[in-house]
Protein backbone atom coordinates (compact mmCIF):
# COMPACT_ATOMS: atom_id res chain seq x y z
CA UNK A 1 0.00 0.00 0.00
CA UNK A 2 2.99 2.28 0.43
CA UNK A 3 3.33 2.43 -3.37
CA UNK A 4 0.08 4.35 -3.59
CA UNK A 5 0.84 6.68 -0.71
CA UNK A 6 -0.94 4.88 2.14
CA UNK A 7 1.43 4.32 5.02
CA UNK A 8 0.81 2.44 8.22
CA UNK A 9 -1.61 0.02 6.55
CA UNK A 10 -1.73 -3.48 8.05
CA UNK A 11 -2.80 -6.00 5.39
CA UNK A 12 -3.55 -8.53 8.11
CA UNK A 13 -6.16 -6.22 9.68
CA UNK A 14 -7.63 -4.13 6.83
CA UNK A 15 -10.85 -3.34 8.74
CA UNK A 16 -8.83 -1.79 11.57
CA UNK A 17 -7.20 0.60 9.11
CA UNK A 18 -10.36 2.55 8.38
CA UNK A 19 -9.81 5.44 6.03
CA UNK A 20 -12.44 7.90 5.02
CA UNK A 21 -13.30 7.40 1.37
CA UNK A 22 -13.27 10.59 -0.65
CA UNK A 23 -14.88 10.32 -4.05
CA UNK A 24 -14.60 12.99 -6.69
CA UNK A 25 -17.46 13.24 -9.14
CA UNK A 26 -16.88 14.73 -12.55
CA UNK A 27 -19.07 14.66 -15.59
CA UNK A 28 -16.76 14.73 -18.56
CA UNK A 29 -19.43 13.48 -20.92
CA UNK A 30 -19.03 10.50 -23.20
CA UNK A 31 -15.74 10.12 -25.01
CA UNK A 32 -17.87 9.74 -28.10
CA UNK A 33 -21.36 10.87 -28.96
CA UNK A 34 -24.13 8.97 -27.17
CA UNK A 35 -25.38 6.04 -29.16
CA UNK A 36 -25.87 2.30 -29.02
CA UNK A 37 -22.38 0.84 -29.46
CA UNK A 38 -20.65 -0.92 -26.56
CA UNK A 39 -18.60 1.36 -24.36
CA UNK A 40 -16.72 1.19 -21.07
CA UNK A 41 -15.13 -1.75 -19.32
CA UNK A 42 -17.25 -4.88 -19.18
CA UNK A 43 -17.95 -4.79 -15.43
CA UNK A 44 -18.89 -1.08 -15.50
CA UNK A 45 -21.35 -1.28 -18.41
CA UNK A 46 -24.89 -0.22 -17.70
CA UNK A 47 -27.83 -2.46 -18.62
CA UNK A 48 -28.73 -0.29 -21.59
CA UNK A 49 -25.25 -0.78 -23.02
CA UNK A 50 -25.31 -4.54 -22.38
CA UNK A 51 -28.68 -4.84 -24.12
CA UNK A 52 -27.91 -2.63 -27.12
CA UNK A 53 -30.24 0.19 -26.07
CA UNK A 54 -29.54 3.86 -26.73
CA UNK A 55 -27.35 5.32 -24.01
CA UNK A 56 -26.45 8.78 -22.82
CA UNK A 57 -24.54 10.36 -19.92
CA UNK A 58 -26.61 8.37 -17.40
CA UNK A 59 -24.47 5.35 -18.26
CA UNK A 60 -21.55 7.21 -16.63
CA UNK A 61 -23.58 7.41 -13.40
CA UNK A 62 -24.09 3.62 -13.54
CA UNK A 63 -20.34 3.08 -13.93
CA UNK A 64 -19.62 5.46 -11.08
CA UNK A 65 -22.20 3.60 -8.93
CA UNK A 66 -20.40 0.30 -9.56
CA UNK A 67 -17.12 1.91 -8.49
CA UNK A 68 -18.77 3.33 -5.37
CA UNK A 69 -20.17 -0.13 -4.56
CA UNK A 70 -16.65 -1.55 -4.84
CA UNK A 71 -15.27 1.13 -2.52
CA UNK A 72 -18.00 0.52 0.05
CA UNK A 73 -17.40 -3.24 -0.09
CA UNK A 74 -13.64 -2.76 0.29
CA UNK A 75 -14.24 -0.60 3.34
CA UNK A 76 -15.99 -3.46 5.19
CA UNK A 77 -14.31 -6.47 3.56
CA UNK A 78 -11.05 -5.62 1.85
CA UNK A 79 -10.71 -9.07 0.27
CA UNK A 80 -14.19 -9.26 -1.28
CA UNK A 81 -14.83 -9.03 -4.99
CA UNK A 82 -16.57 -5.96 -6.32
CA UNK A 83 -19.83 -6.29 -8.21
CA UNK A 84 -19.19 -8.37 -11.34
CA UNK A 85 -15.43 -8.61 -10.71
CA UNK A 86 -15.55 -12.36 -10.18
CA UNK A 87 -16.59 -12.97 -13.79
CA UNK A 88 -13.13 -13.94 -14.98
CA UNK A 89 -13.32 -17.14 -17.03
CA UNK A 90 -13.88 -17.77 -20.71
CA UNK A 91 -13.72 -15.73 -23.87
CA UNK A 92 -14.74 -12.09 -24.03
CA UNK A 93 -18.13 -13.14 -25.42
CA UNK A 94 -18.61 -15.60 -22.55
CA UNK A 95 -17.62 -12.97 -19.97
CA UNK A 96 -19.95 -10.43 -21.59
CA UNK A 97 -22.85 -12.89 -21.50
CA UNK A 98 -22.09 -13.84 -17.88
CA UNK A 99 -21.99 -10.16 -16.79
CA UNK A 100 -25.18 -9.36 -18.74
CA UNK A 101 -27.02 -12.41 -17.35
CA UNK A 102 -25.95 -11.67 -13.77
CA UNK A 103 -26.99 -8.03 -14.11
CA UNK A 104 -30.36 -9.04 -15.59
CA UNK A 105 -31.05 -11.22 -12.56
CA UNK A 106 -29.58 -8.77 -10.01
CA UNK A 107 -31.81 -5.95 -11.22
CA UNK A 108 -34.84 -8.05 -12.32
CA UNK A 109 -34.73 -6.74 -15.88
CA UNK A 110 -37.55 -9.17 -16.83
CA UNK A 111 -39.93 -6.94 -14.88
CA UNK A 112 -39.02 -3.77 -16.79
CA UNK A 113 -40.74 -3.08 -20.14
CA UNK A 114 -37.59 -1.39 -21.51
CA UNK A 115 -35.94 -4.83 -21.56
CA UNK A 116 -38.84 -7.32 -21.39
CA UNK A 117 -40.98 -5.85 -24.20
CA UNK A 118 -38.24 -5.65 -26.82
CA UNK A 119 -37.54 -8.75 -28.97
CA UNK A 120 -33.77 -8.09 -29.15
CA UNK A 121 -33.50 -7.73 -25.36
CA UNK A 122 -35.80 -10.70 -24.74
CA UNK A 123 -33.46 -12.89 -26.76
CA UNK A 124 -30.52 -11.83 -24.56
CA UNK A 125 -32.31 -12.12 -21.19
CA UNK A 126 -31.54 -15.23 -19.14
CA UNK A 127 -34.44 -17.17 -17.57
CA UNK A 128 -36.27 -15.02 -15.02
CA UNK A 129 -35.23 -15.48 -11.39
CA UNK A 130 -37.08 -12.67 -9.63
CA UNK A 131 -36.46 -14.29 -6.23
CA UNK A 132 -32.77 -13.45 -6.73
CA UNK A 133 -33.34 -9.79 -7.61
CA UNK A 134 -31.54 -7.25 -5.45
CA UNK A 135 -29.69 -9.94 -3.47
CA UNK A 136 -26.62 -7.74 -3.98
CA UNK A 137 -28.21 -5.20 -1.63
CA UNK A 138 -28.91 -7.87 1.00
CA UNK A 139 -25.34 -9.16 0.74
CA UNK A 140 -23.98 -5.63 1.21
CA UNK A 141 -26.22 -5.09 4.23
CA UNK A 142 -25.07 -8.42 5.69
CA UNK A 143 -21.48 -7.19 5.37
CA UNK A 144 -22.30 -4.07 7.37
CA UNK A 145 -22.90 -1.48 4.68
CA UNK A 146 -25.49 1.03 5.86
CA UNK A 147 -29.05 1.25 4.57
CA UNK A 148 -28.30 4.85 3.54
CA UNK A 149 -25.38 3.72 1.37
CA UNK A 150 -27.42 0.92 -0.20
CA UNK A 151 -30.36 3.21 -0.96
CA UNK A 152 -28.00 5.72 -2.56
CA UNK A 153 -26.49 2.93 -4.67
CA UNK A 154 -29.96 1.72 -5.70
CA UNK A 155 -30.66 5.21 -7.07
CA UNK A 156 -27.31 5.40 -8.90
CA UNK A 157 -27.73 1.82 -10.17
CA UNK A 158 -31.31 2.15 -11.35
CA UNK A 159 -31.62 -0.05 -14.46
CA UNK A 160 -33.93 2.51 -16.07
CA UNK A 161 -31.67 5.27 -17.40
CA UNK A 162 -34.34 7.98 -17.10
CA UNK A 163 -34.93 7.09 -13.42
CA UNK A 164 -31.23 6.92 -12.50
CA UNK A 165 -29.71 9.71 -10.45
CA UNK A 166 -28.27 12.57 -12.48
CA UNK A 167 -25.00 14.28 -11.60
CA UNK A 168 -26.93 17.26 -10.23
CA UNK A 169 -29.15 15.00 -8.09
CA UNK A 170 -26.08 13.28 -6.67
CA UNK A 171 -24.43 16.59 -5.83
CA UNK A 172 -27.63 18.02 -4.30
CA UNK A 173 -28.51 14.85 -2.36
CA UNK A 174 -26.24 15.66 0.55
CA UNK A 175 -24.81 12.13 0.40
CA UNK A 176 -21.38 13.28 -0.71
CA UNK A 177 -19.27 15.53 1.47
CA UNK A 178 -18.35 18.25 -1.02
Amino acid sequence: MENVGISGFDNEKPNENQRQIKVRLADLGAVSSPGTREISALTYRSPEVHFGKPWDQSTDIWSWGIILAQLLLAQVDFSSHGMYDSIAVGSLNEKTKAARDTMAVDFDLHSLPLYADDAQSQAMLPPARSEMAYKWAEAMMDKGISQEDIQFLANALNPLPEARFTTVEILESGYLDI
